[in-house]
């Protein structure tokens, strides 16, 4: 898509935006991602990345991480499309709506981990 700028519109450093930065480097990504007490390295290699997340939620963590970058990208759309300001605040709800739907998909035995 060619755009008139390809700042990124969730932080002030004024980087491109790449989707490494959009997910995991930028600082709104990393302070929304910290409500969920995921601590993003900085790796070159996002496998590396993942597997670090994966021992941080001892637990099936693809949908955990699907639906925070999910919650990034709505964010994001919702401030260069709907002139709505990016705030973690905003992030987390929608985590906590997209996730709901995640639970009532999941079958019954997942509960309790996905609870918490």
């Amino acid at each position: 898509m060619v755009l008139e700028d390809y700042k990124c519109v969730l932080c002030s450093h004024q980087t491109e935006e790449t989707l490494e930065h959009l997910f995991l480097i930028c600082p709104f990504a990393e302070v929304c991602w910290a409500t969920l007490g995921i601590y993003i390295p900085q790796h070159d290699d996002i496998f590396a990345v993942l597997d670090n997340v994966k021992l941080m939620l001892n637990m099936s963590y693809m949908e955990i991480i699907i639906t925070m970058a999910w919650s990034i990208w709505e964010v994001r759309n919702d401030a260069i499309f709907r002139g709505i300001a990016p705030s973690v605040q905003n992030c987390k709800r929608i985590f906590k709506r997209e996730f709901a739907w995640v639970i009532l998909r999941a079958r019954a035995s997942y509960h309790p981990f996905i609870s918490q």
